[in-house]
């Protein structure tokens, strides 16, 4: 658990004194979401999980399987949801359908990466040089940003717990959560 603070704002030293004694970290970033300051121990707080992923006898390629998965499948939503129907979209998302009939039989991680980061590239060129922000509509567009966000902090705090516990209690893959956007 960690505080995180967005835009311009007052933080008093009773605040950071509760954050200090029940040790939560506090992060402050501007509206734009660039960190400002950071009062905590990442180590302290990361203790348990940085001790797990480093004591695993293995690497396990089925997380890496259910991560990149998981993120293929949310890509192609947001992709056959958007209005912009033209070549580069319809390549990006038989990319990502490719990929993913693709990806059960890879067995490294390093191949699995490598898939991935192909898709990611074609993913990304969709969105190459088709917006540019004026400076003056920034704001807007991290408000906007950070509304989704804060719209789906339950749900995107429950995906993280639940793979939290799944990892450090080393569940099967099956026990793992699926994050689908809608």
């Amino acid at each position: 658990m960690f505080l995180i603070v967005i835009g311009h704002t007052t933080v008093t030293t009773a605040l950071i004194e509760k954050c200090n004694k029940y040790k939560i970290p506090l992060v402050v970033m501007k509206p734009n979401f660039r960190s400002v300051y950071y009062f905590g121990n990442f180590a302290d707080g990361n203790f348990l999980l940085r001790k797990k992923q480093h004591s695993q006898p293995q690497v396990r390629p089925d997380i890496g399987k259910l991560l990149v998965t998981n993120k293929l499948t949310n890509q192609f939503t947001l992709l056959h949801k958007t209005l912009k129907k033209d070549g580069a979209t319809e390549s990006a998302k038989d990319a990502i359908a490719a990929a993913l009939t693709m990806l059960p039989q890879k067995e490294e991680l390093k191949d699995i990466m490598t898939l991935e980061g192909r898709v990611a590239k074609k993913y990304f060129e969709k969105y190459n040089h088709s917006y540019y922000l004026k400076h003056g509509s920034r704001a807007v567009y991290t408000q906007v940003f950070y509304e989704s966000i804060i719209e789906r902090k339950s749900e995107i705090f429950k995906y993280i717990q639940a793979y939290y516990r799944a990892f450090m209690n080393d569940k099967g893959i099956e026990e793992y959560p699926s994050y689908h956007y809608k």
